[in-house]
């Protein structure tokens, strides 16, 4: 398995308060917790020596629905030394178990088709989820009409494709998960599928699409039908979230679908 990767990104998006300038939220996504391992314990003591305000987790916490209970468990000791000062805040994937956002002993605030905020330097941040079990895919539209403020939101949601249902200008910054980055990714190639309804090329990191900046994160674990990953190590992302003028994040759309933003991004690995 490869060390996991940190990458710090910025992400400048359309709308936001300048004065709001410089949250960092920590994206995790598809852990997969089935057992505690190299990839695991190495992505928790990164996590103790990064700096953020908040983590986003975007989905597949576990590995199975019905082994939920081995899933909160693992979740707790992984996240119990980790600190964010406005908070945890997680969504449900297609892997998990609709009654592990129920769980009273983790220290996580599962956002399930809601909202919350979080104040930074003075503004009201929205945060919004999305939850996206098998049995339950919530409505972006719906949520959102709840959300007040002008301060564009910060939504989680486990499918990357989430973000060709949202109203234009209403959502500043989409975290998502799901792709493992292709978790095969081949020499000149790439990303060989996604699993969703989304391009190779968005299957990771950092894209403007319609108006709305997308991070898809690679993830932690592993899921089938191929348990491994090739030219795709797990990863830590910290977004740095800033302001850009309008005609900047316009540039890059085209038809809906925009070509890759250019992030700020550098790298450090983990031995």
């Amino acid at each position: 398995m490869r060390p996991v990767t940190v990458h710090h990104v910025s992400a400048a998006v359309e709308g936001w308060p300048r004065q709001a300038d410089g949250l960092r939220i920590a994206h995790l996504t598809d852990l997969h917790l089935r057992s505690w391992n190299k990839v695991v314990g190495d992505a928790q003591r990164l996590m103790v020596g990064l700096e953020y305000d908040l983590v986003a987790l975007t989905g597949d916490l576990g590995c199975s629905p019905d082994d939920w209970l081995r899933t909160a468990d693992l979740l707790r000791r992984f996240l119990a030394p980790i600190y964010a000062p406005y908070g945890t805040f997680a969504v449900l994937g297609n892997h998990d178990a609709p009654i592990l956002g129920d769980h009273p002993g983790l220290d996580v605030t599962f956002l399930r088709d809601e909202c919350v905020t979080v104040r930074h330097n003075g503004v009201l941040v929205p945060v919004v989820g999305i939850e996206q079990t098998e049995d339950h895919h919530g409505d972006p539209r719906s949520v959102l009409s709840g959300v007040i403020g002008r301060t564009p939101a910060i939504m989680l949601a486990h499918y990357p494709s989430t973000v060709n249902e949202l109203p234009h200008g209403r959502v500043g910054l989409v975290l998502a998960g799901h792709t493992h980055g292709g978790q095969i990714r081949l020499p000149l190639v790439g990303c060989v599928w996604t699993h969703d309804r989304i391009s190779t090329r968005y299957a990771q990191g950092l894209h403007a699409v319609d108006g709305t900046q997308l991070h898809v994160s690679a993830g932690l674990g592993l899921s089938g039908p191929i348990p491994l990953r090739v030219l795709c190590p797990p990863e830590i992302t910290i977004l740095t979230v800033r302001s850009a003028p309008a005609s900047t994040l316009r540039m890059h759309d085209q038809g809906g679908v925009a070509p890759d933003a250019e992030p700020q991004r550098k790298s450090a690995v983990a031995v």
